[in-house]
Parts: structure tokens; C-alpha cells; sequence
């Protein structure tokens, strides 16, 4: 990757001095924590019952769970206290560490508003801090590239980043997921000796789970340091980083490539080990998203009048018949193929496809669920009658 000069300096420069006018970057934050706690909460929160916080630093016990972090509120006040614009503005405000909060990845639906990567600093033995800042850059690069509005944030001032993309609307988790496992793919590029944390963590979550959560920007949970923004040139503080994020209105998920559900088929010695899924068992994290993302990577994108309803007829039986998915679930991955079709056919259009699927759908419902998602290989219809795919299928220059 081709990283500009002053792009390379930016960590030293920016890291080697605290801000010149620290307090006023601190009542920036405080003065705009309504603004932020209502773009907050329409942009960013995938669920209200439950969210995460830190304690006090006067009530941590470092050798106790739960010691520093927890889930909020207690169990007992669970489905009776939901998380607000006020909590929200009330980690803005951020008087104390203890008001400080981070929102969880994943709705009770298993759709996602947002993704991203923490590329984590906490002492000496992590990655170096310049490291660390050459591979934020270097994720940053990969969704500019994908003309995606990245937000990269300096989360701790000591070489810690989080860096994500804010969806227009939620998608489904398996998808988000996705996208981060290919962006983080090939960490070694960029000199890390392992892939960085991401959120989410997994493709789905169990009803009565909550997932992960990840700390809003703001205050620093322990350091006295509020986030700075990256813009692509600089780092923005106080009232400029703010500007910036009231500004992000998310990216379509329709930006995400297709190339990113590209699954490597597991080794046969590691699918003979796999046992089976019986109808009505639940399913195996990873298996049947991982089996809808190989689905959706061999699928052509179409123009008008080169049979794109035939295409769409059979996907969306093989999602809501075979695999029995929700049919919003099942929507989310048609649109998601669907975008790259010229012209996309739309929503509407699809949830009329759906109907049909099952109206005149020949397999049981469920019935590719006793499949073995790993030892098997995925069948797609093949597509004898169209052009090749090659000619006019979407693709995303890296």
C-alpha cells in the first residue's frame, strides 16, 4: 500500500505531545453530548435491554470478574430499564469513568448497524504503537478503496485504534462479519502477528445471548484522553472530530463485495470429523451463514431480461424453504446480490419473489438443514441458458 508521507509521520507527529488546549477538546464533547447521544442511538444502537460499562475506578477489582467492565443494567433490572438518549449522553458528558459506556454489535435479530476492528494497545507486550497505526492505515486504505466513508478513531492516545464502517441500515450479522474477516484477511501484509479483534465476533448469537459490545468514542475508560478522528489527512480533536461524526450517515451495504463471501472449502480430514445437523437441531455458529455466503459468491449478476427473476426465484427458495430463514433474514441476502444486478430489481420486487418461493417452492421447509454444512459441497443451479458471467458480473477493484 502506497501510504503518503504525511500520512506516515501522522502517528509520531501526533502522539508525541498532548493537545495544546486539552480542556477545551474536553468540553467540546460535553457541551455537544445531546447531539451525539441522538445520533447515537438512531445511527448506532443495535439493542436497548442490554449495553456495556465500566465501573468506577475506585470500585475496580482487577481479580475479580467483572472487575473493571460489565453488562448493564443488573440482571434484575433487565427488560425493565432500557438504555436512552439521556444514558447515552450521559458517556459524553462523561464526569466520571463510571458513565462511560460501549454498545453490543449485534441486534436480537442478528442484524448489525455497524463493523469494526479494534487494533488494541494495552502495554509493552502488544504490537508496537507505529505498528499498530501502519495497519489502521492500511484496513483505512482497503474501505476507501471500496468508496466507503471509514471512521478511524484514536481510541486510547498510546497507539490504540478503532476503525469501522456505519451502515445505512442494519444487515444482517453473518454479513458484517464477513466483511471483516476478509478485511483483516491479510494482516501479515501489514507486519501483525495475528488478526486484530473485530466486532462482531461471531456470525450469529443464541436467543437470550448478547453478544459483544465495543466503547463508544469519547472519554478513554481509564486514560484522561477523548477520541481524536482520522479524516484522511489528519487527526481531528474537540470540536472538528465531532463535526466529522454527526456527518457520517452510513455506508449502503450494497458497497460490500461480493468477494468477501468467498469461503475456502474445508479440508477432508477436518469435515469427516463433522457430525451431521438433524432437522430441528440448532444450528452450528458459522455453518449456515458460511453455507449462504458460498451460495451468494457463485451467483451471476444479471441485467434486465437475461433471467434475473429465475435467479432470484431459486435463491430465495433455497433460503426461506430449505433453510427456513425468517423472510427479512432472506431479504437481506437477496438485496445484498441484488445490488450487483444492473439495475438492481429493489425490495419490492424481491418480497414478490419471496411470496412466490413460498407459494410454489418444491422442497420441504427445512429440508437442507440436516445437510452437513462442511462436509458437503454447496449445489448451485447451473445457469446453461445465460451468458457468461465473467462479461457482466460486479466487480470491486481492490
Amino acid at each position: 500500500m502506497d501510504l503518503s508521507q504525511s500520512s506516515q509521520e501522522a502517528f509520531p507527529a501526533r502522539h508525541a505531545e498532548p493537545s495544546p488546549e486539552p480542556q477545551l477538546v474536553f468540553q467540546a464533547w460535553r457541551d455537544r453530548a445531546d447531539a451525539l447521544a441522538e445520533w447515537t442511538f438512531t445511527y448506532l444502537v443495535n439493542r436497548t435491554e442490554v449495553w456495556g460499562g465500566y465501573r468506577p475506578l475506585h470500585l475496580r477489582d482487577s481479580t475479580i470478574a467483572n472487575g473493571k467492565i460489565w453488562t448493564k443494567p443488573a440482571r434484575c433490572d433487565r427488560g425493565s430499564k432500557l438504555l436512552t438518549p439521556a444514558i447515552i449522553a450521559r458517556h459524553y458528558l462523561a464526569y466520571d469513568v463510571g458513565q462511560v459506556i460501549g454498545l453490543h454489535s449485534t441486534s436480537p435479530e442478528n442484524t448489525s448497524r455497524w463493523c469494526f476492528v479494534d487494533i488494541d494497545w494495552h502495554n509493552e507486550s502488544s504490537p508496537p504503537p507505529e505498528l499498530n497505526w501502519f495497519a489502521a492505515l492500511y484496513f483505512y486504505q482497503k474501505l476507501v478503496n471500496l468508496q466507503l466513508r471509514p471512521l478511524l478513531i484514536d481510541s486510547n492516545g498510546a497507539g490504540g485504534f478503532h476503525l469501522g464502517v456505519i451502515f445505512s441500515e442494519p444487515v444482517v450479522t453473518s454479513i458484517a462479519f464477513a466483511f471483516l474477516r476478509w478485511l483483516v484477511g491479510d494482516y501479515r501484509n501489514c507486519g501483525l502477528s495475528s488478526p486484530p479483534e473485530i466486532f462482531p465476533k461471531q456470525e450469529s448469537i443464541s436467543p437470550g445471548r448478547y453478544g459483544n459490545w465495543l466503547r463508544l468514542p469519547g472519554r478513554h475508560h481509564t486514560r484522561n484522553h477523548w477520541s481524536r478522528i482520522w479524516d484522511g489527512q489528519r487527526w481531528l480533536e474537540g470540536a472538528e472530530a465531532i463535526d466529522f461524526l454527526l456527518s457520517l450517515r452510513g455506508d449502503p451495504p450494497s458497497k460490500i463485495p461480493n468477494r468477501c463471501f468467498a469461503i475456502e472449502q474445508p479440508s477432508a480430514s477436518s469435515a469427516s470429523n463433522e457430525r451431521p445437523l438433524q432437522r430441528g437441531n440448532p444450528i452450528r455458529p458459522g455453518g449456515l451463514a458460511r453455507r449462504i455466503s458460498g451460495y451468494v459468491a457463485k451467483l451471476p449478476n444479471l441485467s434486465e431480461g437475461q433471467g434475473r427473476d429465475d435467479v432470484a426465484f431459486n435463491f430465495a427458495a433455497f433460503l426461506v424453504r430449505d433453510l427456513q430463514l425468517p423472510d427479512d433474514q432472506a431479504l437481506s441476502w437477496l438485496s445484498h446480490w441484488d445490488s450487483g444486478n444492473s439495475p438492481p430489481k429493489g425490495e419490492d420486487r424481491l418480497r414478490e419473489i419471496i411470496a412466490s418461493a413460498h407459494r410454489y417452492g418444491r422442497n420441504a421447509y427445512g429440508s437442507g438443514l440436516s445437510t452437513c454444512l462442511n462436509s458437503q459441497k454447496l449445489q448451485i443451479p447451473q445457469w446453461k441458458k445465460l451468458p457468461k458471467v465473467s462479461s457482466i458480473q460486479r466487480v470491486i477493484q481492490p
